[in-house]
């Protein structure tokens, strides 16, 4: 992903801090206001502002001092998860990451396409509606990857597209196996096909913006 799961360094004792798990956005002005930080030795979360940052690079983000660093302790509402719909009731697929450009959101992409800011409407707690110009989709596309059409990302006609709802209920996941591995930021294993779910495994899950992955996992196995 191109914003996360970057190291943080802070400049003033060249402390590997801990790494980006989510971007800050401004949902009405799609402007980028920060970083999610979670520091690698508690788990515990900060936020970083755009103005405290002394550098963004490839693989590094640069912070002047851990002082800048903000504890935060409430719930992020981001984009990655999220699903993405279009007024007639489309999939898109689910937010897999976002891209910037001085600060203003450019684009999201999915796991079936790239889609660019302006056709972005309203950014709501479970979905990204988007839409086009004059409804004119052959002609008014969003970007696509590998230079696939753009009709081949959309459902066939008459075809039925009911996507699942994923669950948050704690309750859902503890007690149960996971089917498959799931892997979050910085490759670090949430769990191991075979491995019973527990309330920490759930936990790390959503902070880690991998919720998805664990339900599949998840939803064809019973509890223990």
């Amino acid at each position: 992903m191109e914003n996360i799961a970057k190291n943080v360094v802070c400049l003033n004792d060249g402390e590997n801090f801990g790494y980006v798990i989510d971007v800050a956005v401004d949902f009405e002005t799609l402007k980028k206001e920060g970083y999610f930080v979670v520091e690698k030795e508690t788990d515990t979360e900060f936020f970083v502002a755009n103005e405290d940052v002394a550098t963004f690079g490839k693989d590094v983000l640069i912070v002047e001092s851990s002082d800048k660093m903000k504890f935060f302790d409430l719930q992020r509402d981001c984009i990655i998860g999220k699903m993405v719909i279009d007024e007639d009731g489309n999939f898109y697929g689910y937010v897999q990451n976002i891209f910037f450009a001085k600060n203003k959101l450019e684009k999201i992409s999915t796991e079936r396409c790239e889609i660019v800011a302006k056709n972005i409407r309203q950014i709501k707690k479970d979905v990204v509606l988007i839409s086009f110009s004059h409804r004119r989709r052959a002609s008014k596309k969003p970007d696509v990857s590998n230079d696939e059409k753009y009709e081949e990302q959309m459902p066939n006609e008459g075809q039925s597209f009911s996507p699942e709802k994923i669950s948050l209920d704690m309750n859902f996941y503890v007690g149960k196996i996971a089917l498959e591995d799931v892997v979050g930021l910085n490759h670090e294993k949430i769990v191991g096909r075979g491995e019973k779910i527990t309330k920490n495994i759930v936990q790390k899950a959503k902070k880690h913006g991998k919720i998805n992955e664990l339900f599949f996992a998840a939803k064809n196995s019973k509890k223990i």
